[in-house]
């Protein structure tokens, strides 16, 4: 969590040429050789698209399963309800060879009771506005981001009680008898693909317990999904927004206060441009970094020379470890030692920082594999536990989107 990317001209090839070599292999994935007349024409599109009618006998479902949404004969989905809760179904789907009954169901089920065990060794909730219309690569990052501010504050992870798959490996018709099919532009409140045909706007609502083992990672982080979170809070799991918004109304409860008389619950929400305005450099713990110089000293040539490559980058907020070793090369004695170079700029208040590149340095893929060091100096650094641990609300929400262009 240790500031914005920098390096946008080569990120942005790297996208548009992996944007064309994806598009390409789904468009075969999805269509197949030959095969977009025949997914058109799938009994299960023609329902989605033009009402209801009488189904193909393919898909038989063991018990009631959410309607897709209909739409009129000019091909104009209606729209979905907007709040949308998680759906478990069991199925029965007759694919080539014998009948097999599917089951889709969710076993680990923790008790109201053991929710509040957990929760109640930490300081209250930890919300976000979850960007449902991004794909899961997407998702997945901003989750374990998620996962450490909560762990920083010290709060329980509320999470989406699902996610949307916008595409499936197989016929649309099993597909759609796996997980109920929505318009994903209206699921999310979007208009981005309005102008697609119809099979392109589909998504599949998947639970949360699918994409995430949460036995195993309620083992080490206090997590709640976030039909839970309602549920213990006295609220219907029903009021669960499609979007993935941490709608600030309807998801506060009421709680007793010291004298036992019910309290509606606190929430303070952290605006966008407070987590990370610009030319601030966000990070998890301040402390241990302040230790290690003055924010008073960045000046004199040495310095001059770092504030010069800093306002070099698009984003002014660091520089390379390699900038900063050119600009002190002359006071240096081995500039390839990396320990040596950290301590002349701890002196002039500059503060080595510890993150991550992305893969083939396109900051958007958000692979966490390849530790990097880099460059800020110390007046711009701002941690984010020092800023929010303190606070006593019931709920903190980190609004808004703060992944892209945001490292790890």
């Amino acid at each position: 969590m240790s500031g914005k990317s920098s390096s946008k001209t080569r990120s942005t090839l790297t996208f548009c040429g992996l944007a064309i070599f994806t598009g390409f292999i789904l468009h075969l994935l999805f269509l197949g050789l030959g095969g977009g007349e025949a997914v058109k024409d799938a009994a299960i599109l023609k329902d989605w698209v033009s009402g209801p009618k009488t189904t193909s006998a393919a898909v038989a479902s063991a018990v009631e399963k959410e309607a897709c949404p209909t739409a009129s004969p000019q091909n104009i989905p209606a729209p979905v309800q907007e709040l949308h809760p998680p759906t478990t179904v069991t199925v029965t789907v007759e694919l080539p060879g014998p009948t097999q009954l599917v089951e889709d169901v969710v076993e680990y089920n923790p008790s109201m009771d053991e929710l509040r065990a957990m929760v109640s060794k930490t300081k209250g909730y930890f919300g976000r506005d979850y960007s449902l219309g991004l794909g899961w690569n997407n998702m997945r990052y901003i989750i374990e981001a998620a996962l450490e501010q909560s762990a920083l504050l010290n709060r329980t992870l509320v999470l989406p009680s699902f996610v949307y798959a916008r595409a499936c490996e197989f016929e649309i018709t099993s597909c759609a008898a796996f997980a109920p099919m929505v318009n994903r532009g209206q699921a999310v409140h979007s208009t981005e693909w309005d102008g697609l045909p119809p099979n392109k706007q589909i998504a599949y609502r998947i639970p949360m317990q699918v994409m995430i083992d949460m036995p195993h990672l309620r083992k080490t982080h206090s997590v709640l999904l976030t039909s839970e979170y309602l549920k213990l809070i006295g609220l219907n799991p029903d009021l669960e927004t499609s979007n993935g918004e941490f709608h600030r109304q309807l998801y506060l409860g009421n709680k007793k206060d010291e004298h036992g008389n019910d309290m509606q619950m606190r929430m303070r929400v952290v605006k966008n441009d407070e987590y990370d305005p610009d030319r601030v450099v966000r990070v998890d713990h301040l402390g241990p970094l302040a230790s290690k110089g003055n924010a008073n000293l960045d000046v004199g040539p040495q310095s001059t020379k770092l504030w010069d490559k800093l306002r070099s980058k698009d984003d002014h907020t660091m520089i390379q470890m390699d900038d900063a070793r050119d600009a002190l090369r002359d006071i240096l004695k081995n500039p390839d030692d990396d320990e040596e170079v950290e301590k002349e700029l701890n002196k002039i208040g500059w503060i080595v920082l510890h993150t991550w590149d992305g893969w083939a340095g396109a900051e958007w893929l958000k692979s966490v594999v390849r530790p990097i060091k880099q460059v800020a100096p110390l007046r711009t650094i701002r941690g984010w536990h020092e800023d929010y641990a303190f606070m006593e609300q019931d709920v903190i929400v980190l609004e808004g989107e703060t992944h892209l262009g945001r490292k790890p």
